[in-house]
């Protein structure tokens, strides 16, 4: 079974749901009427469940991303060899704007009296295979007559609600499941999603001067979302341009722009920092991934890297914002000269403190030495309501220049 042909499986299954993108899971169709079954469906288990589950259900509230996007969120692996856990479907689900409960039934009648028509849920079965017993994922849905089963590619139907307690797909189930659903919208400000948080570029030519590209971001809000600043961890970053102001209920595409002279050769990784005006998503995460084509420079130190590079405290009281610290680690190859580099630290946030905590000199297995240095960032005095922020960190590298590290940091404190 190759991508394409389980893309039209997809699209079938979507084509008779009557989802719609703007309102709540509805009508509860009866899928099994009009889904090809029998010998059609019988074919090899080419993706993983959790690949499969992710992209139906994906589809079936119209958010649109593509398998490999799907695979690389659930980090399934480049050939979907990874098995996927109900965290990593949960954490995939919320990243693209739906709600994912997890619940547990102890027995049948609870799921059945929450399945009512049109909603959704994620169930994990146990599939036995080769005498080992393996954790599985499909999918229910709600119908007016019973309930819709979504096993693929093994099987498609409708199971009436007088067998839904006798039948034997029931009696594999674990009682873990996800419930699915849009959240509903928050007409008091925006509401961020970045439906992919890593963008592949895949190959770049050596000859290419700017590396562009686009990323969509959707405002589920009833207020318009503001992308404030999107900053990268190096001078190579040129900038963001494009929709940075979404209206409520859209959807926007923001160009980005790399110096591909900065970059050297081999497989890139950049996270960019996205600030914004919605409280819940101040600070997002985007990481981009792309490979320079040509043979990596081995006489050239590798570049500092600083984890995390988004801070965000969430919603907290006054007194947990006291007794949290974020910590900062500071990753410092040693230049060419073999001499360390400097690191300087401020912030924008006067009530906050940074403190470094450790200092110290690792060998790595080239026998090269780096050096790891941690911080801690710190309230003096809590914040009150909402605070944003940023922490700059600035590394001379000798010869090689000043790079510099922007943090942004939020959250909400009540």
């Amino acid at each position: 079974m190759d991508r394409q042909s389980f893309g039209s499986i997809v699209a079938v299954i979507c084509a008779f749901s009557l989802f719609s993108c703007t309102e709540p899971l509805a009508r509860g169709q009866d899928l099994a009427h009009d889904i090809p079954s029998g010998d059609g469906l019988q074919q090899p288990h080419y993706f993983n469940c959790g690949v499969n589950v992710a992209a139906i259900v994906l589809d079936l509230f119209k958010i649109d991303l593509t398998l490999d996007n799907i695979a690389e969120e659930l980090n399934a692996g480049d050939s979907f060899e990874r098995d996927c856990s109900m965290q990593d479907l949960k954490r995939t689900f919320e990243a693209s704007g739906l709600s994912a409960k997890g619940l547990r039934f102890s027995h049948l009648d609870e799921f059945t009296a929450m399945m009512t028509a049109g909603n959704v849920a994620v169930v994990r079965l146990n599939s036995d295979s080769g005498g080992e017993s393996h954790g599985h994922f499909a999918i229910a849905i709600g119908a007016k007559k019973g309930m819709n089963i979504v096993d693929w590619p093994l099987s498609v139907r409708l199971v009436a609600a007088a067998n839904v307690a006798t039948d034997p797909w029931f009696a594999r189930t674990t009682g873990e499941f996800l419930l699915i659903s849009r959240p509903p919208v928050d007409s008091s400000g925006p509401d961020m999603v970045l439906p992919v948080q890593t963008l592949n570029l895949g190959s770049v030519s050596r000859k290419t001067n700017e590396i562009v590209s686009q990323f969509e971001v959707r405002n589920y809000g009833g207020k318009p979302l503001q992308i404030i600043k999107v900053t990268g961890p190096c001078s190579c970053f040129l900038g963001a341009s494009g929709d940075l102001t979404i209206a409520p209920h859209s959807c926007g595409q923001v160009t980005i722009r790399f110096d591909r002279a900065l970059m050297p050769p081999g497989h890139i990784e950049r996270v960019l920092a996205i600030q914004t005006n919605d409280v819940k998503h101040a600070a997002v995460a985007l990481k981009v991934t792309m490979d320079i084509e040509g043979d990596p420079t081995p006489q050239a130190p590798p570049e500092p890297t600083l984890k995390p590079q988004v801070i965000t405290w969430g919603r907290v009281t006054a007194d947990e914002i006291k007794s949290q610290s974020a910590m900062l680690t500071l990753q410092l190859p040693l230049e060419q000269d073999g001499k360390p580099s400097k690191v300087s630290v401020d912030s924008s946030l006067p009530a906050a403190s940074i403190t470094q905590l450790d200092d110290k000199e690792y060998r790595e297995a080239d026998d090269s030495l780096s050096r790891t240095i941690k911080f801690a960032v710190r309230w003096n005095s809590p914040p009150e309501g909402e605070f944003c922020g940023e922490i700059h960190f600035a590394v001379d590298r000798g010869s090689r220049g000043i790079l510099k590290f922007t943090v942004p940091i939020s959250g909400d404190a009540r």
